[in-house]
């Protein structure tokens, strides 16, 4: 119960500043897409799915070792509303696909984790 309260807060906040227009890091113009994925992955996601892709809760997914391709349309699916989800849709509507092709590589980085 602990876990799904920290996961909601850290979504909270998270999309309270991604509405807002701000960003967590700063920006690297002139950079090609999928730059800063490992930044972006941190701001979005490791509050819930970990540092390492691997959530810890039951009921929030691995990450760790998923296909580029699979977490790119998964993210857009969401950011788009063409998939339902808890906070993920929330989480999602302010990406850009130059975060989306960034966490999506990143993430294909992590290996498959435990």
């Amino acid at each position: 119960m602990k876990k799904i309260l920290m996961c909601a807060a850290v979504a909270l906040v998270t999309y309270a500043v991604v509405a807002q227009g701000q960003e967590g890091h700063p920006g690297h113009p002139g950079q090609p897409p999928g730059h800063g994925g490992a930044e972006h992955f941190e701001q979005y996601c490791s509050g819930c799915h970990g540092s390492d892709g691997i959530s810890g809760a039951e009921h929030i997914p691995n990450l760790a070792g998923q296909k580029k391709e699979y977490i790119a349309l998964q993210l857009r699916d969401f950011r788009d509303k063409k998939r339902p989800g808890t906070v993920m849709p929330a989480m999602a509507a302010n990406l850009q696909d130059s975060h989306i092709e960034g966490i999506a590589a990143f993430v294909s980085s992590l290996g498959c984790g435990r």
